[in-house]
C-alpha cells in the first residue's frame, strides 16, 4: 500500500481543513499546504528514526500496541470530540512528536512555520492532530500487508 495514495484518501473530504480550523488557520488552502508538509515532516522523521534496527523495532512495536490503523476509522469524531479512541496512547500526538523529534521539536515546529507561512503555534497544534493520524496509517498500511 502506497502511503502517499493512503494519504491522499485520508485528507479527502475537507480534513486538511477541519485541522486547520482546530488550529486557527482560516484559509483552506494555507491548511492543505501545511498538512502536506507536515506529513512529508513527520514521514521523514519516523524514516530517518527507523532506519536503525533499534528504531525500526521501536516503530514496530508501536505500531503493535498503539496504532493500528482504527484511528482513520472516525477521524472527524476524533477531531470534533465526539468519539473517544479505545486507546488514548493511539492519539497522544505530543507524545509522538516527543518521540520523533526528541529535543529538536521547536527546530522542526519552526522550520515548518517558515515553509509555510503559518504561525509556530499553528503549525504545533496541527502537529500535535497529524502525528497520530500518521501513525494510523502505517498501522493500517502494516497490517494490510
Amino acid at each position: 500500500m502506497d502511503l502517499n495514495d493512503l494519504f491522499q484518501s485520508v485528507m479527502a473530504g475537507g480534513l486538511p481543513g477541519q485541522l486547520g480550523q482546530i488550529a486557527g488557520v482560516d484559509d483552506s488552502q494555507q491548511a492543505e499546504s501545511a498538512a502536506s508538509t507536515i506529513f512529508s515532516t513527520l514521514m521523514g522523521a519516523i524514516q530517518k528514526n527507523s532506519s536503525t534496527p533499534e528504531g525500526a523495532e521501536a516503530l514496530n512495536a508501536a505500531l503493535e500496541r498503539d496504532h493500528d490503523g482504527s484511528i482513520l476509522d472516525n477521524l472527524s469524531g476524533l477531531l470534533s470530540g465526539n468519539a473517544q479512541p479505545q486507546n488514548s496512547n493511539s492519539t497522544n500526538g505530543v507524545g509522538i512528536l516527543g518521540h520523533l523529534f526528541g529535543n529538536k521539536q521547536g527546530n522542526v515546529v519552526n522550520a515548518v512555520s517558515q515553509q509555510t507561512g503559518l504561525d509556530a503555534s499553528k503549525i504545533m497544534n496541527m502537529m500535535v492532530m497529524m502525528a497520530p493520524i500518521v501513525m494510523g496509517m502505517l498501522g493500517k498500511a502494516k497490517n494490510q500487508t
